[in-house]
């Protein structure tokens, strides 16, 4: 997966 287990200041933020 992508953004799932990371939070949104992991790599990428979750706001797609």
């Amino acid at each position: 997966p992508e953004d799932v287990y990371p939070p949104l200041t992991y790599t990428k933020p979750k706001t797609k």
